[in-house]
């Protein structure tokens, strides 16, 4: 599971002021002879986690299984990647924004 700070407030893909999740996902990119792996791992906001799911889930697809390592790891990545995936859309956030009691300020005209 990725690392989970309460504190933390604000997207750390996007920097919208949102409640974040925490997410770890994982891409592999098959090269025939060999593979590339990334790991993508972060507090991020909803949006966010769905971009990055769908994403990584697009790469796993399509050239994630292209090399002869890969066609083992591929399809264990996107088992994983979806359960990650599933787990973290359907819990609580960690990270909310500061509660703002009172009304919004207002902003006024350059003078």
């Amino acid at each position: 599971m990725a690392f989970s700070d309460p504190t933390i407030t604000h997207c750390m893909k996007c920097g919208a002021p949102a409640p974040t999740w925490p997410i770890k996902l994982h891409q592999n990119i098959g090269l025939i002879a060999a593979h590339q792996r990334s790991i993508f791992e972060g507090q991020i906001c909803k949006p966010c986690v769905h971009r990055e799911y769908w994403k990584k889930f697009a790469i796993l697809v399509t050239v994630g299984w292209t090399s002869y390592y890969s066609i083992i790891i591929g399809p264990v990545l996107l088992v994983l990647n979806t359960v990650n995936y599933v787990r973290t859309v359907s819990s609580k956030p960690v990270g909310l924004p500061p509660r703002h009691d009172g009304p919004a300020p207002q902003l006024l005209p350059p003078s």
